[in-house]
């Protein structure tokens, strides 16, 4: 994740069961906002077919992201499991990123209900936070973790919050509507009413 030419999130990665779910298909929801789903074969009933999916809708905000992952059972009895995010800053600059030099994690710190990452002097004071609902936190390996029990043919949300706070930069988000109207497309081609309102909202992402 970068925020301001700062990669804020280095690392996400989750684990639920202590095995990370197997990607099945990713698809882009609209600006900003994109849903991937996934299996734990290893969770639920015996057998071939998998019956705990795994999936994380994620939605980037102006001042960071947000993440919902949901799990959801068709087994027979309840699924108690631990669901566990791995997370890692390294808060590297955008010319860093480019060059492909290799820059250390940030060791982070437990603040409140969650961790933070703070940048060192010469990077300016810049502040990373991840929070997670009701979740325990781990500072010594930087991890989120949420013991839950997903009942028979139901489902469990947990979710988790980037922010990041960095008053030396530059652009900010815009605030208000934006300064166009959403026109009412008749077309034969039906996909030209949904094109025209994928590029607006995508217009709009690039407001400064």
């Amino acid at each position: 994740v970068f925020h301001a030419d700062i990669r804020a999130l280095s690392q996400a990665r989750l684990l639920v069961g202590g095995t990370e779910p197997e990607g099945l298909v990713g698809t882009a929801d609209g600006p900003g906002r994109v849903t991937f789903v996934g299996v734990a074969r290893e969770l639920g009933d015996p057998g071939t077919d998998p019956t705990v999916r795994v999936t994380r809708r994620r939605q980037v905000v102006a001042d960071g992201m947000d993440e919902e992952i949901e799990l959801g059972s068709t087994a027979t009895g309840p699924v108690q499991v631990d669901v566990r995010l791995e997370a890692g800053s390294d808060l590297a600059g955008m010319p860093a990123v480019r060059r492909g030099t290799a820059v250390p994690t940030v060791p982070p710190s437990q603040a409140g209900d969650g961790l933070a990452w703070r940048a060192s002097d010469d990077a300016g004071a810049v502040r990373v936070r991840l929070t997670g609902d009701r979740a325990r936190v781990d500072s010594d390996r930087a991890a989120l973790t949420w013991p839950v029990v997903v009942p028979p043919r139901a489902t469990v949300v947990v979710r988790w919050r980037l922010r990041v706070d960095d008053p030396g930069r530059v652009v900010v988000p815009p605030t208000g509507a934006p300064p166009w109207a959403s026109p009412h497309v008749e077309a034969d081609d039906r996909r030209l009413p949904a094109l025209l309102h994928r590029s607006l909202h995508d217009l709009d992402t690039l407001r400064l």
